[in-house]
């Protein structure tokens, strides 16, 4: 007998389907630009259109001198892709080449502990928490009372970490310029340490960023379902897929 069908099939397209709360820390500070940030939306909505909706909900967060909360907890899809498809409009919002990171990461405290937005969950549920920070800049500006960004956040992600029992990860853009060996252990502080696949990442580009979303929805979500599109006779597109836990 011929031996046919040999090929190896396809992985499909990742969805998370385990119940989260997300936030996006979105970094649209000058050095990036509008062009930048452009890239730094597309790959956020990569991410987020691998996202079950049913049980996830997201919050987006702008910071450049100020962080500037966009969208709140919500499993509006529609809200979180339109704001993101947005992003050179009334998304980028860039007051300076400063990154307050230390103020993004507050906001995200304040909103996956409720004192922000709307973040009720059920006593019976259990959600994960994950903020997923993308810059491509250090900490940098200085708060009313005289401290620094670089200063305060580490305090303020060690917070978010205890406070909302959130994990947070990092990615970090390394664009044209790149980044020194202490300035990227810096920015690997705020994240979770390196507990789980994926809590410090470094991306040539925000666009090889998007290009790994699938990856990245993986590392973030402990319940995946693998969704394959065909193409069937008359050209209509059946999806199939199974989970992964």
């Amino acid at each position: 007998w011929r031996q046919c069908n040999q090929q190896q099939c396809p992985a499909g397209r990742p969805i998370c389907e385990t119940p989260l709360d997300l936030v996006l820390l979105l970094d649209s500070s000058g050095s990036l630009g509008r062009e930048g940030f452009s890239q730094v939306a597309a790959a956020a909505r990569a991410i987020v259109s691998r996202l079950d909706f049913r049980v996830v909900r997201v919050s987006l967060i702008t910071f450049s001198q100020s962080a500037n909360v966009m969208v709140s907890l919500t499993n509006d899809r529609h809200a979180v892709i339109s704001n993101l498809t947005d992003a050179t409009g009334s998304l980028w919002v860039s007051d300076g080449l400063g990154a307050a990171t230390a103020h993004a990461l507050d906001s995200a405290r304040d909103m996956l502990t409720g004192q922000q937005g709307e973040s009720e969950e059920s006593e019976d549920e259990e959600r994960h928490k994950v903020v997923l920070l993308v810059t491509d800049s250090l900490p940098s500006g200085t708060f009313e009372n005289g401290f620094t960004e670089a200063f305060l956040a580490p305090q303020s992600a060690k917070r978010l970490k205890e406070e909302a029992d959130a994990r947070v990860m990092v990615a970090v853009l390394q664009n044209s310029g790149g980044m020194s060996p202490s300035a990227l252990k810096r920015l690997d502080e705020l994240s979770s340490g390196r507990r789980y696949t994926g809590d410090f990442s470094i991306w040539h580009s925000a666009d090889s960023l998007r290009k790994a979303a699938g990856k990245v929805v993986r590392n973030m979500c402990p319940q995946v379902r693998f969704e394959l599109t065909l193409q069937a006779a008359g050209g209509k597109k059946l999806v199939t897929g199974g989970k992964k836990e």
